[in-house]
């Protein structure tokens, strides 16, 4: 059930991003998807369902693309068993059971059609199908194993399909028998080092698809990392495993693309982070002070929740309450991105220079009139311009980037609800220089001229007084 809300709240965004994009399709994204849901969780009829799952699949890349992602992603959780064992109701559970062999056969009619199976690979979905059908089948199951990493031992890409979660979500079921354990464990190793090498860098050119597959894949491994760390009685190499984890475990680039890896942490029962894991580690553990402390920095510049901590573990190091404000600063532009230079025209007829605001912190807000939840936030973002902005223009400003709008639209919005703060039309490059895959979205720009996503999970006021210590 919880999976079900996530991918509502998915599509809440999603269908206001494609609102703006699909306003002449015949059948929009929304609608496609509701004449897809209510025949295939509520009418439970397959032939219709099919029907309008290959419309979906049909549409433009640009239209579909995160619609796409969202079906494969929450497709596999009417295979799961979870929810039937919580349902005392008979009837919600003879639903839930049709639902499931609803998609166990729509699974098979997408796997027959052979336009389907050249969008989206799903051998690894249909494996761990299988799998899931053969639980108690021990030798299936070692043949099972066997044959994804036989299909996979050439895949560099284990983000295309969700390959990587599939796996390890096969490595889960062997686990629970003893004897197959070793069978298990070699499925393991062979995740980790494909799930390795399909790490991506992030460079100049990194898109937002790329971004995508940086959190899923970093995702996984953290989450491999940590499996290995509990199975170890070793303390050198249960370190070594934690302290990969906290490594791999989502940055401030992951958090600003967290659906990448949200059902990844769902399926795997994942924890969303393991740097408290290796922090409570090392406060146990560590006799360096020097890696307590760079342990807990990398954790407050994820989360300035625990920047409290750190200030206080850096001033029983150094005793210098002065050079912590430094040390914050210096680690904040160390751990950034590069920022793109651009110009824009505000509403005002002002032209807003990146390279004029260097020596000042820059918060950059992408929306658009047609997206609800920037609209939602608007009254709060106008609060915090006039109690913020507005209080230090000398150490921070505030631009808002109208996307995929009109100028007349944005200016009658601003009109009617009263808002003042500074907004610029999109110049449709902006968004790609700083791989933009969703609205509303947020973005840092220090004093040095680098940048930082901000994570839509923190609450925006303060996670600009703490980072800019304002």
């Amino acid at each position: 059930m919880k999976k079900f809300i996530t991918t509502s709240l998915l599509l809440i965004c999603f269908f206001v991003n494609a609102k703006a994009q699909d306003a002449t399709a015949k059948l929009s994204p929304a609608t496609l998807y509701k004449q897809y849901y209510d025949f295939s969780r509520r009418q439970n009829n397959l032939d219709s369902a099919f029907h309008y799952f290959k419309l979906i699949f049909s549409q433009p890349e640009q239209v579909s693309g995160t619609l796409k992602m969202i079906i494969f992603d929450a497709f596999p959780d009417t295979f799961t068993d979870s929810d039937l064992t919580n349902l005392k109701d008979s009837v919600k559970q003879n639903h839930a059971i049709k639902i499931k062999l609803l998609h166990k056969a729509l699974l098979k009619k997408i796997a027959d059609d052979k336009v389907l199976r050249t969008i989206e690979p799903i051998e690894a979905l249909l494996l761990w199908s299988k799998v899931q059908d053969n639980q108690q089948n021990k030798s299936q199951l070692i043949i099972l194993s066997k044959t994804f990493v036989e299909q996979n031992a050439l895949q560099k890409d284990f983000h295309q399909g969700n390959t990587g979660r599939y796996g390890l979500m096969i490595y889960k079921t062997l686990f629970q028998h003893s004897e197959l354990k070793p069978f298990a464990q070699k499925l393991l190793l062979f995740l980790k080092e494909k799930i390795k090498n399909s790490q991506v860098l992030i460079s100049a050119n990194t898109t937002n698809m790329d971004f995508r597959k940086r959190a899923s894949h970093r995702y996984l491994y953290a989450y491999i990392n940590q499996l290995q760390a509990q199975a170890t009685d070793n303390i050198s190499q249960k370190q070594a495993f934690l302290k990969t984890a906290f490594e791999f475990s989502p940055d401030l680039n992951d958090k600003q693309n967290r659906n990448a890896y949200l059902f990844d942490k769902d399926y795997l029962g994942g924890k969303e982070s393991y740097a408290a894991d290796y922090l409570d580690f090392l406060m146990n553990h560590s006799r360096s002070q020097k890696e307590v402390l760079n342990t807990l920095l990398q954790i407050a510049l994820s989360n300035p929740v625990y920047k409290e901590n750190l200030e206080k573990f850096y001033q029983s190091m150094e005793g210098n309450k002065q050079a912590f404000s430094t040390f914050w600063q210096e680690s904040i532009e160390k751990s950034a991105l590069n920022a793109k230079s651009f110009t824009l025209i505000q509403s005002d007829k002002k032209l807003f220079s990146i390279k004029k605001q260097i020596g000042k912190w820059v918060l950059l807000d992408f929306w658009g009139t047609w997206c609800t939840p920037c609209r939602e936030e608007h009254p709060a973002l106008q609060k915090f311009y006039d109690s913020t902005i507005l209080q230090n223009p000398d150490k921070i400003q505030l631009l808002t980037i109208a996307c995929l709008d009109t100028e007349e639209k944005v200016l009658k919005y601003m009109k009617e609800k009263n808002f003042s703060f500074p907004v610029a039309m999109s110049n449709l490059k902006i968004e790609k220089d700083y791989a933009i895959g969703s609205f509303p979205t947020k973005i840092l720009i220090t004093p040095k001229g680098k940048y930082i996503a901000i994570p839509s999970t923190i609450e925006l006021n303060y996670f600009i007084k703490q980072y800019c210590e304002l």
